[in-house]
């Protein structure tokens, strides 16, 4: 029921019963991965005019979606909690941070890893292509909206309302 994600030498398409529906760009195949909580072993790059370049490792990641009618159109809830490995900093060795820096640095990555995941539903949304598997939370948490939509679900997924919010812990090398 799903859509289907097909990665290829050239990029991330995305694919319903409808055939081809486009690609994904690399922010979105991101978001794509954090909203499905895939991701672990990949690096993100967060840039910062005080810090420089800092490229962090994703150690863990759990997405929590649930799912509500508001006003007669379903609503995305969703929750990721990233812990992340501080891999390499442009601008100071990771062990001179401090614990403040650290916060700064988990906020630039949870704004990052937001955009990323906001991007990913838009895209897919105005091309009516699930990837992320929404419907199944759907299905499961509102069974009669389901069971009235599902055959108009890529037409009304762009509709839905997402709230998105992204916890993430940043750790030294050695924690």
């Amino acid at each position: 029921e799903g859509d289907l994600v097909l990665f290829g030498p050239d990029g991330v398409a995305r694919c319903s019963d409808r055939g081809l529906t486009g690609k994904l760009g690399d922010a979105q195949h991101r978001g794509m991965l954090y909203l499905r909580g895939l991701g672990e072993g990949t690096i993100l790059d967060v840039e910062d005019p005080v810090y420089g370049r800092i490229a962090l490792e994703i150690r863990h990641i759990k997405t929590d979606v649930k799912t509500e009618l508001r006003d007669g159109s379903p609503t995305f809830d969703i929750r990721t909690g990233v812990r992340l490995l501080m891999r390499e900093a442009s601008g100071n060795p990771a062990e001179g941070y401090t614990d403040s820096d650290l916060a700064r640095i988990a906020g630039l990555a949870s704004r990052a890893m937001n955009a990323d995941m906001i991007d990913s539903i838009q895209a897919a949304g105005a091309a009516g292509s699930d990837v992320f598997g929404f419907y199944r939370y759907l299905r499961r948490g509102e069974p009669a909206y389901w069971q009235a939509n599902s055959k108009n679900w890529h037409g009304l997924m762009a509709g839905a309302s997402y709230g998105v919010r992204v916890d993430v812990q940043v750790d030294r090398l050695g924690n």
